[in-house]
């Protein structure tokens, strides 16, 4: 997970994923969108946080002091650059190349450097200090540091096949016949070191002209790259991940020298073996500590490095899952603004993977196959994966001179990235996206009987080096290489029942092409309807690029759609040699929001989830200014009863996740009255297996300038029985600090408010507080689950939820000595709600910096509510009419969804703000039951407007919002 802030920033790069996963997403492979995502697979080395910091902000010289309160929460122990900036300003200094941030430009080199690496002593996840060192000033995004290894399987030493048995099967003695490597290119290896000795290899190797000759080890940095004598390469691993030399010799480990075997090996010298582009010149990048498979904390300067210093493909037979923005900014710079090509491994999972850099945009990704030209047992495969290669008892050097089998895609990898070397010998022109379009439209596609499962996720084929070489200026290949999702709301949410348009980017990378015709097919789920799926963009010189036209590529999203369904659409585009298939994913029909009008930021989901469910995945939780969030979980309980209790609380352990009590009916949604300065958010569900028959409304409104979020529970009774006993609550398991610890919560009694203070004097964190502001009779219970009631984090039961929720105000304050885990249950009851009739629950959660400020917020706070109360209802009790907007912000073709209890004169009428009707969409007979009208958009101006709809048993309204 990355986390950034701002409250503005963090909340995009946080909602995004919920929203459309691929907005303006390149895609230069096949593939699912890729980039920043998926990151729970990863794991997440310990106490080391990755972060950027913005330009307003950044100076080299920061500290542990620039994170205030939550650098001493975390017990920051050091600050450090994440890239050598000596080698950055080397670069900006020899490619004068700049990257737009949107505030005039800077230098990439430069953009780079405001990267650091922070580590840290207290005993939380990096995913929690990330998150909340994302929330100071000035961080643009935090991240965890994910752990790298080698992707390779040692074998039985006794196993003993056809020594160099893959030559033949990628046709490379035929390429040879063409050409052979002649050291005009340079494969940079990023690996665990090469063997400077060995006499398959030390001709070959690169050597750094401003450090040759007598400037090898004259201990001064000749060339101003930032590093001392690295006249054949550099240790960026060292002994231990801190100490750096320049010797990258390996030690203790035999992948990079096997992996450079594989590419480079002498040939035609009655020694060993020959490498797939012998004669190409070998650059020696160790990024792994000494020792046998080694982290590899060099990883990413390695690979930037081999960049800047000339190596022209960068192999990189490394990686694991999870991802990160800094690990792609790095990539894009070698790939676009170096112009290299990155060849990378698809991991030894033997699952459907991302694995990273490999499934970074602009990446070559390789998968392995086995002897029988299948995959390898051992190889990864997924959408990302562009092109395989032989994996499986791959025969190369080995360190101290000698030569034996290893297997992985890390074999695979140096057998493609030499393929591309002899590519670019042949036309040093070529740029990256070409070399590798060249690779994977001249490979052998696999037999559909081998390929069985498997089909379009081990790339386009195996690699024919023969057909590489002797086809480079005559193939013609076109692909999608970015897209868009165009929704009608303009607020970036897909929803039930809305069209939406894919914009398609399509470039001819290859050779002119007559005709280059684009398809798209639905693969999931097989009720959203495709129009237009066809276009044909006509003749395209190479490298030109076309975009789709209006009305081609048309989704129509079922009005029935689950919520957080993921559409998967399969592309294809096709010249008179070859089809390229890439695959697309976005998520339709999200059910989280956060409203973030204020200094306050929540999250809400539409089934009665409060900041996180206990996941932590969805959601920002709830932020108070700067701060990070202040909340682990929350979730809502209604019940008459321990044994008639819906609710979405946790059960226990955070992996067995909440309660289940409620199921969506209309997702929460979110609309801002600029206006009147009023964020407003709403969502519908019910109780899940009708344990009470309810229907619950929960709305949200921020204010402008203020510090709390008023939360109004509508409890509807939809069964025929009268609901006594009945009860309304949160439970909020509060957290000030990233331990989570040395928290108080108390009552205020006159202001029915549970708060929370922070008991460690010299750390000074906000108070967050709860307020029941309706007329119900209050009921509170602080928690403490590290105390006595440490069987919430085992078995929170629905007995114990049900004692804290029904008792009144049942234990007002937490411990004040020993270890305390604030958390509270506050709500409202008992009432009674007759058939038909409905009870509301209004809530005000808040923060301020001390507790005198948080009570004259919550006064504030009642004061807006008793403002509110006076107005009358539009809503009449039993009115027998019930009505939804979907979407609710208004398109060509909004459905005004009404359910009538009996057939009568229906009238719905469209209002603005001021109260004017602007127009009458219906006048007439409705039958009982479900009905529908079409609100059509598109001539309103932009603003909130009211629908309302008048019928003889009563008048209710729903707001929507225009946004042009």
């Amino acid at each position: 997970m990355v986390f950034r802030y701002p409250v503005s920033r963090f909340l995009q790069s946080l909602l995004l994923p919920f929203l459309i996963a691929a907005i303006s997403t390149s895609s230069t492979a096949q593939e699912f969108e890729k980039g920043v995502q998926n990151p729970d697979q990863g794991i997440a080395i310990p106490g080391k946080i990755r972060l950027k910091v913005d330009r307003t902000h950044f100076t080299e010289e920061i500290g542990t002091k620039f994170f205030g309160t939550i650098g001493e929460h975390l017990q920051l122990s050091k600050v450090r650059p994440w890239l050598n900036r000596d080698l950055l300003r080397f670069a900006d200094q020899s490619s004068q190349l700049y990257k737009s941030n949107g505030k005039g430009y800077e230098s990439w080199g430069n953009s780079l450097s405001r990267i650091i690496i922070v580590e840290y002593a207290a005993n939380i996840s990096p995913l929690r200090a990330a998150q909340q060192l994302a929330s100071v000033a000035g961080v643009e995004y935090a991240e965890p540091v994910w752990e790298r290894r080698i992707s390779y399987i040692p074998n039985d030493p006794d196993v003993k096949n056809a020594r160099q048995w893959y030559l033949p099967v990628i046709k490379a003695f035929d390429a040879w016949d063409v050409l052979r490597g002649d050291g005009s290119v340079v494969i940079g290896i990023t690996d665990t070191g090469i063997d400077p000795e060995h006499p398959d290899l030390q001709g070959q190797l690169w050597t750094n002209p401003g450090e040759e000759g007598e400037k090898r080890n004259n201990g001064i940095d000749d060339d101003g790259n930032g590093l001392v004598d690295d006249w054949w390469g550099y240790d960026f691993g060292g002994t231990n991940g801190s100490s750096t030399d320049n010797d990258p010799s390996p030690s203790g480990d035999e992948h990079g020298t096997h992996v450079a075997g594989i590419a480079g090996a002498i040939g035609d010298n009655d020694i060993g073996g020959a490498g797939v582009a012998y004669g190409v010149r070998l650059m020696s990048v160790k990024i792994g500590i000494d020792g046998n498979d080694p982290p590899l904390p060099g990883d990413f300067e390695g690979l930037l490095y081999a960049g800047i210093m000339g190596a022209d493909i960068i192999n990189c037979s490394w990686g694991g899952p999870g991802s990160s923005i800094a690990e792609e900014e790095v990539v894009t710079t070698v790939t676009k603004n170096l112009g290299k090509l990155v060849v990378c491994a698809a991991g030894n999972n033997a699952i459907d993977q991302k694995f990273y850099p490999a499934s970074y945009s602009g990446v070559l990704s390789i998968a392995a196959t086995d002897q029988e030209d299948a995959k390898s047992n051992l190889s990864n495969y997924n959408y990302r994966v562009d092109l395989s290669a032989p994996g499986q008892q791959i025969w190369s050097t080995m360190p101290n001179g000698e030569y034996g089998y290893l297997s992985g895609t890390s074999m695979a990898t140096p057998m493609v990235a030499a393929g591309a070397a002899l590519l670019l010998q042949i036309d040093p022109t070529l740029s990256p996206l070409q070399l590798a379009e060249i690779l994977r439209a001249t490979a052998d596609p696999f037999s559909p009987l081998v390929i069985g499962a498997y089909e379009n996720k081990l790339g386009t084929g195996r690699m024919n080096l023969s057909r590489a070489v002797t086809q480079i200026k005559k193939i013609r290949s076109a692909r999608l290489t970015s897209y868009t999702i165009e929704e009608p709301g303009g607020n970036g949410l897909i929803d039930p029942g809305e069209s939406v348009t894919l914009r398609s980017t399509v470039t001819n990378i290859l050779a002119d092409a007559d005709n280059v015709t684009m398809t798209v097919e639905v693969v999931s789920p097989t009720n959203v309807s495709l129009t237009q799926n066809s276009h044909s963009f006509g003749a395209m010189a190479e490298k030109q690029s076309a975009v789709t036209p209006n009305g081609k590529f048309v989704l129509q999203i079922p009005i029935d759609v689950q919520p957080d369904t993921r559409i998967v659409l399969k592309t294809t585009v096709t010249t008179a040699d070859r089809s390229n298939v890439t695959y697309l994913e976005f998520i339709v029909f999200p059910t989280w929001g956060t409203t973030a009008l204020n200094n306050i930021a929540i999250s809400f989901n539409s089934v009665g989830n409060v900041g996180h469910a206990t996941n932590r995945q969805e959601g920002i939780g709830f932020y108070y200014g700067d701060e990070g969030s202040l909340i682990w979980h929350g979730g809502l309980m209604i019940g008459t009863s321990e044994t008639k209790l819906p609710d979405v609380v946790r059960i226990g352990a955070s992996d067995r996740g909440t309660g289940r009590g409620f199921q969506l009916k209309e997702p929460y949604r979110l609309s801002r009255d600029d206006a009147n300065s009023v964020e407003t958010g709403r969502t519908v569900f019910t109780d899940l297996n009708n344990i009470l028959g309810i229907e619950v409304t929960l709305t949200t409104k921020e204010y402008d300038n203020e510090n709390y979020v008023l939360l109004f529970y509508e409890v509807a009774n939809k069964s025929n029985a009268r609901l006594d006993n009945l009860f309304c609550g949160l439970y909020l398991d509060w957290d000030l600090t990233p331990e989570g610890t040395n928290d108080h919560a108390s009552w205020d009694e006159g202001r029915k408010m549970g708060f929370v203070r922070h008991t460690v004097s010299s750390v000074t964190t906000p108070t967050t507080g709860i307020a029941l502001l309706s007329d119900q009779a209050p009921n509170y219970y602080a928690a403490n689950s590290q105390g006595e009631e440490s069987y919430i984090l085992t078995d929170f039961t629905d007995a114990r939820k049900w004692n804290m929720l029904s008792r009144g105000v049942s234990k007002e304050n937490n411990p004040t000595t020993g270890t305390v885990d604030a958390s509270m249950t506050i709500g409202g009851g008992p009432v009674t709600i007759e058939p038909g009739e409905s009870e509301t629950f209004v809530f005000a959660m808040m923060a301020s910096n001390d507790i005198t400020a948080l009570q004259e917020t919550a006064d504030e706070a009642q004061e807006q509510y008793d403002f509110l109360a006076t107005i009358p209802p539009v809503v009449g009790t039993n009115s027998g009419i019930e009505f939804s907007l979907l979407p609710t912000l208004f398109s060509e073709e909004t459905n005004v969804l009404l359910s009538l209890k009996s057939r009568q004169q229906i009238r719905v009428e469209v209002f603005n703000v001021a109260g004017e009707k602007v127009r009458t969409i219906y006048d007439g007979i409705m039958s009982s039951g479900e009905n529908r009208v079409l609100l059509n958009g598109i001539e309103l101006p932009s603003g909130t407007y009211i629908v309302r709809v008048v019928g003889e048993t009563g008048t209710v309204e729903r707001k929507g919002i225009v946004v042009r």
